[in-house]
């Protein structure tokens, strides 16, 4: 139930892009960009240079089926995170299955599928690493950014890289004089604390939970609680009120729902003011082995 409420309270307060079809039920959401980042190991951005010869058999997830892998090679302009300092970058994508024969098709379901990488293209790439092999993993078509007609590039780049600066060092983020910088650090924080898509998928450590450093606690509440709550940054999409949504308060926490959307900004700087203090923000993380 608490999941539920919090991805309905999150997909309000985000504005969630939803690819649809109108034939079929398909819908993908797509996170605004800080959130996507926040869960990065790297985002990269250049050019393919290269497409390799030999395909890579290789499992999808693990203890998965083999599939076969195309791999890419690109050439960076610029690396961040675990791709800070590289030059080049391999990237591999699993090759779409044709249609079967007498199977429906899901009108927009190749958005979903590894962006297609040819040579000469420019992407800026959100990577994760393939779990086994050496090369990390296409992001999906949808999620891809590509510079070709794209006027929103340069700014979607510079985003990154100032969501990348602000995560070196999280806690001099959190004190910045930016109002917006605070919010946004706040966001990216409580993305990784809270989304427990990471390190639970097969075949992955189970979970746990435990607060978060003190000192952090506090200042993540207090960019919170310091914030315009009657705007958003136009350059990062991002507000008070979606950051709040990610501490997923429950009644336990002493925190009412307001019926009226309108009044949540109110009554969510009034549950700042009164729990600041003594509210402990809870992190995921992996639980260790019991010894035999």
């Amino acid at each position: 139930m608490r999941n539920t409420r919090f991805y309905c309270w999150l997909a309000v307060c985000l504005g969630v892009l939803g690819l649809t079809s109108s034939a079929q039920a398909l819908s993908v959401a797509i996170m605004p960009l800080w959130h996507r980042v926040a869960l990065a190991d790297c985002v990269v951005i250049g050019k393919v240079s290269a497409i390799e010869d030999k395909l890579v058999m290789a499992s999808v997830a693990p203890n998965g089926p083999m599939e076969e892998h195309r791999v890419a090679v690109l050439k960076l302009d610029k690396g961040f995170g675990t791709a800070k300092g590289l030059t080049h970058v391999r990237i591999g994508a699993t090759i779409p299955k044709p249609p079967q024969p007498g199977v429906p098709q899901i009108a927009g379901i190749e958005m979903t599928y590894p962006v297609n990488l040819a040579v000469g293209q420019e992407f800026c790439l959100i990577l994760q690493p393939h779990h086994k092999e050496t090369f990390f993993v296409a992001p999906r078509s949808y999620e891809a950014i590509r510079k070709q007609n794209n006027a929103n590039f340069d700014k979607e780049a510079a985003l990154i890289e100032r969501c990348f600066k602000l995560l070196e060092n999280p806690d001099a983020s959190l004190k910045s004089k930016d109002a917006e910088d605070r919010l946004l650090t706040a966001g990216m924080l409580l993305t990784r604390y809270k989304m427990t898509g990471r390190g639970v998928r097969a075949g992955e450590p189970a979970q746990k939970t435990e607060p978060i450093d003190a000192t952090q606690n506090k200042l993540i509440l207090e960019a919170l609680a310091s914030a315009d709550w009657t705007k958003r940054d136009p350059a990062a999409f991002i507000s008070p009120a979606q950051v709040f949504g990610y501490l997923q308060l429950t009644d336990k926490d002493g925190w009412k729902q307001p019926q009226n959307f309108n009044e949540m900004p109110a009554a969510a700087q009034k549950w700042l003011k009164d729990h600041a203090a003594t509210h402990r923000i809870q992190r995921f993380v992996p639980e260790k082995p019991n010894k035999q």
